[in-house]
């Protein structure tokens, strides 16, 4: 058997995209049986401001309350495993407008076409997460920082979103989750939009207790019949933990501004 089994994700249709709708698919799923699962992705695309993301009735669900679903006390079979968030929203109204880099003339990967805003300000409330340990072992990859907008171009989608489909492609086999999201954070940080000089910074926020790596194609083999949690036996010290591929998408509205 595998040593972490594929979920296939799953579409929402439009009407059930509400702010209550979202509060039951995210619930239902985290009240699933995870235990032979390795590692848990959630991955949310939506409009957004400073406390959370919105759904299609304009109801905000708070980055609070989407984490606790998933901590020690309300998820029991996901302790110690590696919960990850992707966050694809705006958390403001802010615009940054970047600065002169005094070691560089390069200027950004410029963006061919139109980008705007990902999404509008929901009330002021800057949170990341809940205290730990309850919420340990959680990674959350915001697509900007608090205050600020997100940007999405009109043809190819949202910066970050297209940097971390990149990045993963291309280093999901050799680095590990931290070294992935530098590299993110580096993609987006070098684009500007083809009119514009606006700027945008994703803000990861590490709370795992290990390095994650993903190492795609390490025990997908139908003669691999391992089981457990898949250690990296070549040079990774104890504290590391990889696993196959988990996946787990939760898609939210991706309407156009």
């Amino acid at each position: 058997m595998s040593c972490a089994q594929l979920v296939a994700p799953f579409l929402w249709p439009e009407e059930f995209r509400t702010m209550k709708d979202i509060h039951e698919k995210l619930r239902d799923f985290a009240q699933q049986n995870h235990q032979n699962y390795d590692c848990c992705v959630v991955v949310l695309l939506s409009h957004g401001g400073q406390g959370g993301i919105f759904g299609t009735d304009s109801g905000v669900i708070r980055f609070t309350e989407i984490l606790q679903k998933f901590d020690g006390e309300n998820c029991p079979a996901l302790i110690g495993k590696p919960k990850l968030f992707f966050v694809q929203a705006c958390r403001g109204d802010d615009k940054d407008t970047g600065v002169s880099s005094p070691d560089s003339g390069i200027p950004g990967s410029a963006d061919t076409h139109q980008s705007t805003p990902d999404a509008t300000v929901a009330a002021p409330q800057q949170v990341f997460a809940p205290a730990v340990p309850n919420i340990a072992d959680t990674f959350l990859a915001y697509a900007t920082l608090p205050g600020f907008v997100s940007w999405r171009n009109s043809e190819r989608g949202s910066w970050f979103v297209c940097a971390l489909v990149e990045v993963f492609l291309m280093y999901a086999a050799t680095k590990d989750i931290n070294q992935l999201m530098t590299d993110v954070n580096h993609e987006v940080s070098q684009r500007t939009g083809a009119s514009m000089s606006y700027r945008q910074m994703p803000a990861p926020v590490n709370m795992l207790t290990k390095n994650l790596y993903f190492n795609p194609g390490i025990g997908s083999s139908s003669s691999d019949t391992t089981e457990g949690p898949c250690i990296r036996q070549d040079s990774a010290p104890p504290h590391h933990t990889s696993i196959n591929i988990t996946r787990i998408s939760q898609p939210t509205d991706d309407v156009n501004n």
